[in-house]
C-alpha cells in the first residue's frame, strides 16, 4: 500500500500508545523486510485499558538493517560494490567456523577490499562484523600477517569511493592503530586477539554520517611466495544498521519518534507503519493496538466551605465507589474541626478500578490580626498600634477605634477584642516598648604632631555618622588645627545620641637645614645647622643644632628634631648630602718626541699625595723596557741609552692615594716620533 494511501485513511486517527518498541530487521538479498511490535510495560499487546483522562506516551526505537551478510549462499549480496576476485566463500582451513564466510586465501591478488555501495548514515549508524587472521607459518591458504604493515583497514569514503579515511586499523600484532602505520617490524609470530574469529562493533564516525556514505574493508600490502599469496584473512557475519527514525509513519500521518501526554476519550484503534523511504513509497510493516477507555467515578462533595475559628462541620459524599479520604478515613462522611484554611482530598474507586480525586476547601476566618507600626519607640516618640480583620474594636484602655495614636513613658501591654462580619470574636495583645538612648563609648580628647593621623573611635550603637560625613564606627582624621569631630549614633532599636571628640594639633611641622658647602675636597670640613625644634640628634650621633665634620667620602647628614606640645613630642626628619671630590689633577700624555719639545713620558699634575708608585712600559711583544717606582722620574724613549725605534708602547701605571687609600690602576699607549 502506497504511503498516501495510508494518510487519507487514519487520518482522523489522533491518539497513541503509552510505550511502543519498533523493531525492524531487513533480511539476507536485496530487499527489506520488518517486524513491527506494540510493547505495553514491556510486554506484547494487542489491547490495553486505560482510565478516561490517563495521559500515554508513544516512543519509536529500533533499528534499519542496511546490510546483513552471512555469505551463507556461498556468493555475496547486492549491497556491495567491489570485491577483490578469487576471494573464497568456503570455510578454508578453519574448523572453527564452519559455515560459510568471505577468505582472502592465496589466489586473492592486493589490493583485498570488500566495499558496500553507497548507504544512508544521515542519522548514524553501527556496523557489527566478525574478523579472522591465520595464523604466521600456517599452511597455504592459512599463512597470516606477520609484518606491521600487512594488517587490515577499516575506511569510509565520502565521494563514491575517490578518497578514503581511516577509522581503524586491524595491526598483526593484535592492536588497534588509527591507520597502517607502513612500517614491517616488529613482526608476529604468535596467536593474537585477531587470531580467532571475533566479532567486532564500531559506531559510524560523526564525519560519516551522510546519505552517501561508502564502507570497505581493505589489506594493501601482502607477500607473494612460491606462486600464491600470503597473509591470508576472512570476514563474516557483516550487519550494517542505522536508525529507523526517518522511516516510521503514523496512521494520522505523523513521524514523530516521542510523543507525549497522549489523552485518548474514548475507545480506539491505533495502527504504526514502516515504509521503505524508496519511490514508491511502500509499507513494510505495521501493526495496531486498541486502547479501551474506561468511565471514571462521578461525584460531589457537600460540607461548609467558611467556619469560625473552633468550628466543626461534616463532609460527605455518595455514589457505589470506594471512598478514601486524606485524612485516613475511607467513610461517606468525616467530622473535621480544622484550625486554619485546609483543603481536603477524597479519592473515589469504581468497579473498573479507575479512580478520581477532588477536593474541599474550608476557609477559616482570620482571627483580629493587630499590626503595630513601630512597635517600639524611643523616649517621646509617638507610636501608632492599628487593628485589623474585624468590624467592632475594643482596646484595654477603652478605645473603641480601629487604630491608636500614644506617646507612652514606659513599656506598656495593650490589649484589644475584634468582632468580624461573620460574628467571629478574638483578642491579641501587643507590649508597646519604650527604649532608652544609646550610651556613647567615645574615644578621648587627643593630641598628634603636625601630619599625623588621629584614630577616633565610638562605640554603643549599630549606625554612625560623623560630621566628616563618614559612616563607619572608627575613622581616621588628620587635621592642621585643633578640631572638633561630633558622631550621631543608631542604635538597634533606632534610637539617636550624639558625642564628640577634640583632636588638638602641635605646631611644629618644619625643619630649617643648612650647610657651609655642598661640596667639598677630600679632607676639608663642613659645618651643618639645624633649627625649628626643642632637641636635636644627628646621624653622627651629635647631639648639638649645629655640628662640624671631615667627611672621607660623599655623605648625607640626617638630623631628628624632636619638640613637646601639651605633652606630646613630635619629631621631624631632614637629610642633606654633601660631595666630596678628589681636588688633584693627574694624567698621562700620549705620545712623546725624545729629540724634540716633549722628550719625556711621566704623569702630569698634583700627584704630592700618592705612594707604592710603579710605572713599566713594554715594547709591542711584551719585552719591559723601562721601569719607575717614582713619579718624578719618567721615560726619555731610550734603552741603555739607544733611542728606541718609532712606533706604539705599552705602559701600566699603578699607586695608592695617601688619602683614602683608594687604588689607581691604569694601562694605556704611548708613541714614540721623532
Amino acid at each position: 500500500m502506497k504511503i498516501a494511501g495510508l494518510k487519507s485513511m487514519y487520518l482522523r486517527l489522533n491518539s497513541f500508545l503509552l510505550l511502543l518498541l519498533l523493531l525492524v530487521f531487513l533480511a539476507e538479498g536485496g530487499y527489506s523486510q520488518c517486524k513491527v511490535s506494540i510493547m505495553a510495560d514491556s510486554v506484547e499487546l494487542d489491547s490495553l485499558s486505560i482510565c478516561r483522562g490517563d495521559s500515554v506516551m508513544l516512543h519509536v526505537q529500533g533499528e534499519y538493517l542496511l546490510v546483513n551478510e552471512t555469505f551463507g549462499t556461498g556468493s555475496p549480496g547486492a549491497w556491495w560494490s567491489f570485491i577483490t576476485p578469487n576471494a573464497s566463500f568456503q570455510p578454508n582451513c578453519d574448523t572453527t567456523n564452519p559455515t560459510n564466510c568471505l577468505w582472502f586465501g592465496p589466489l586473492s591478488v592486493p589490493d583485498r577490499i570488500l566495499q558496500t555501495q553507497d548507504l544512508d548514515f544521515s542519522q548514524g549508524g553501527i556496523l557489527t562484523f566478525d574478523l579472522k587472521f591465520a595464523l604466521q607459518n600456517g599452511p597455504v591458504g592459512c599463512e597470516g600477517p606477520d609484518e606491521m604493515l600487512e594488517g587490515v583497514s577499516l575506511q569510509y569514503s565520502l565521494d563514491q569511493g575517490g578518497t578514503w579515511v581511516d577509522i581503524t586499523y586491524f595491526c598483526p600484532n593484535g592492536s588497534f592503530l588509527p591507520a597502517n602505520p607502513w612500517v614491517q617490524s616488529p613482526l608476529t609470530m604468535f596467536p593474537t586477539p585477531f587470531t580467532i574469529w571475533t566479532n567486532y562493533t564500531f559506531p559510524i564516525p560523526v564525519a560519516a554520517m551522510t546519505n552517501h556514505t561508502r564502507l570497505r574493508w581493505i589489506q594493501e600490502s601482502t607477500s607473494f611466495f612460491n606462486g600464491h599469496y600470503d597473509d591470508n584473512w576472512g570476514l563474516d557475519n557483516i550487519r550494517i544498521s542505522r536508525s529507523i527514525d526517518q522511516d516510521v509513519v503514523w496512521g494520522n500521518g505523523s513521524t514523530a519518534v516521542v510523543i507525549q501526554d497522549l489523552t485518548p476519550q474514548q475507545t480506539t484503534t491505533y495502527y504504526v507503519y514502516v515504509i521503505n523511504n524508496l519511490n514508491p513509497l511502500d509499507t513494510l510493516s505495521m501493526d495496531s493496538i486498541t486502547i479501551v477507555v474506561l468511565p471514571q467515578p462521578v461525584f460531589g462533595i457537600s460540607g461548609d466551605s467558611t467556619l469560625c475559628p473552633g468550628d466543626i462541620t461534616t463532609l460527605s459524599v455518595s455514589g457505589d465507589y470506594s471512598f478514601q479520604w486524606n485524612t485516613g478515613e475511607a467513610s461517606l462522611a468525616i467530622v473535621v474541626a480544622p484550625e486554619m484554611g485546609t483543603i481536603y482530598y477524597v479519592t473515589a474507586t469504581n468497579s473498573y478500578g479507575c479512580r478520581l480525586a477532588k477536593q474541599k476547601e474550608i476557609l477559616i476566618f482570620s482571627n483580629p490580626v493587630v499590626i503595630l507600626t513601630g512597635d517600639s519607640v524611643c523616649p517621646g516618640e509617638m507610636a501608632y498600634l492599628q487593628a485589623s480583620g474585624g468590624i467592632q474594636y475594643l482596646w484595654s484602655n477603652g478605645a473603641t477605634a480601629a487604630n491608636l495614636q500614644l506617646q507612652p513613658t514606659t513599656s506598656t501591654l495593650y490589649g484589644v477584642t475584634i468582632t468580624d462580619a461573620n460574628g467571629c470574636e478574638d483578642s491579641a495583645s501587643v507590649l508597646l516598648k519604650v527604649f532608652s538612648l544609646p550610651v556613647i563609648e567615645m574615644s578621648e580628647d587627643t593630641v598628634i604632631c603636625y601630619g599625623d593621623q588621629a584614630h577616633i573611635k565610638a562605640g554603643g550603637g549599630v549606625f554612625y555618622h560623623w560630621n566628616t560625613g563618614a559612616v563607619k564606627q572608627e575613622i581616621y582624621v588628620d587635621p592642621i588645627e585643633e578640631t572638633q569631630y561630633w558622631v550621631t549614633v543608631t542604635d538597634i532599636h533606632a534610637c539617636i545620641n550624639t558625642a564628640g571628640v577634640t583632636v588638638s594639633v602641635n605646631p611644629f611641622h618644619e625643619i630649617q637645614l643648612t650647610t657651609s658647602r655642598d661640596t667639598v675636597c677630600h679632607g676639608s670640613s663642613v659645618t651643618l645647622l639645624a633649627s625649628g625644634g626643642s632637641e636635636y640628634e644627628w646621624s653622627t650621633g651629635r647631639l648639638d643644632p649645629e655640628i662640624t665634620d671631615y667627611p672621607d667620602y660623599s655623605s648625607v647628614y640626617t638630623v631628628t628634631v624632636s619638640d613637646v606640645y601639651m605633652g606630646t613630642w613630635c619629631r621631624l626628619v631632614s637629610s642633606v648630602e654633601v660631595q666630596v671630590k678628589e681636588c688633584e689633577n693627574f694624567f698621562f700624555p700620549n705620545a712623546i718626541l725624545p729629540k724634540g719639545y716633549n722628550p719625556v713620558f711621566k704623569p702630569i699634575g698634583e700627584y704630592q699625595q700618592i705612594i707604592k708608585y710603579v710605572m713599566v712600559i713594554y715594547d709591542r711583544w711584551g719585552k719591559k723596557v723601562f721601569e719607575s717606582r717614582d713619579p718624578a722620574l719618567g721615560w726619555d724613549g731610550t734603552i741603555n741609552g739607544e733611542y728606541v725605534q718609532q712606533g706604539t708602547y705599552i705602559y701600566r701605571v699603578q699607586f695608592n692615594k695617601t688619602l683614602n687609600g683608594d687604588p689607581y690602576d691604569r694601562t694605556g699607549t704611548v708613541t714614540v716620533l721623532y
